[in-house]
């Protein structure tokens, strides 16, 4: 048991759906330079998030899998003890701000689109919020341990604060985030003057933000999990990296679906 990794599935889980928003994220860019010749600032926004999050992120998870994710403690050796939690906090930090970036660029693409006044106020509203709390989370992550750096495991003497209910708080407002823009876009989709199979379109592009809700609800899920046990945060941190990957690659395709082409 002890000598069972878990390599392949979370790589496989972190690179595949990488992959599939790379190629959707890169013809929005394609489309946007070449064929509307429009960049604005929901692109600069979803090229960050696409960076930190499809690249550096996915990139991250790959070295911490290849050392570490997904084997128990009983293997390891005090130096990938000490990597893991390194690495886990870089992953922690990505995640969050990847997340953050990429609701900004999607609320900036609505107000692209929904020009009257409730839907400004209602879009810079909820980009205020997701700001206020990308940023507040992301320095709670940096300073959550003093030094400010992830404690090495037993081996270095670090007081860190409880990890809980940053992680708590994570969860319901990045999850409460992308209800509200659920509420927000599917009724308007419902009004735009397009044709049906559009709206059908779009729709089900939307309907995958549901699908970035069930992955940060398990992601919640398994990091407390990790945290209650552990003695076994290697072996279970393999199902946090997959969840992580699939709301970050998810978050992405809904972001980049729409401005493919031209609507």
């Amino acid at each position: 048991f002890a000598s069972q990794p878990r390599t392949a599935q979370v790589l496989i889980a972190s690179i595949i759906p990488s992959i599939f928003a790379s190629i959707l994220v890169l013809a929005r860019f394609y489309s946007r330079v070449f064929i509307m010749k429009n960049w604005g600032n929901d692109d600069s926004w979803i090229l960050l998030s696409w960076v930190i999050g499809s690249i550096a992120l996915t990139t991250l998870n790959g070295i911490l899998t290849s050392r570490i994710t997904g084997t128990q403690h009983t293997v390891q050796t005090s130096e990938n003890l000490v990597l893991t939690m390194r690495l886990g906090f870089a992953s922690r930090e990505l995640y969050q701000v990847c997340v953050g970036t990429t609701k900004l660029g999607l609320c900036a693409f609505y107000l692209r689109i929904f020009q009257d006044r409730v839907s400004k106020v209602i879009i810079r509203s909820t980009m205020g919020f997701i700001a206020l709390f990308t940023f507040a989370l992301s320095i709670g992550i940096i300073f959550q341990c003093r030094p400010i750096y992830v404690g090495d495991w037993n081996d270095v003497p670090a007081k860190c604060g409880n990890q809980d209910p940053g992680i708590i708080a994570s969860g319901i407002v990045n999850i409460l985030s992308d209800i509200i823009l659920l509420i927000f876009v599917t009724p308007r989709i419902l009004g735009l003057q397009i044709t049906k199979q559009q709206k059908i379109s779009l729709l089900a592009i939307v309907s995958l933000g549901l699908l970035v809700i069930v992955a940060a609800t398990m992601r919640i899920v398994f990091t407390l999990r990790a945290l209650v046990n552990s003695g076994a945060q290697p072996w279970e941190s393999y199902q946090i990296a997959i969840w992580s990957a699939v709301e970050v690659n998810c978050g992405l395709l809904c972001a980049a679906a729409p401005a493919v082409k031209p609507v």
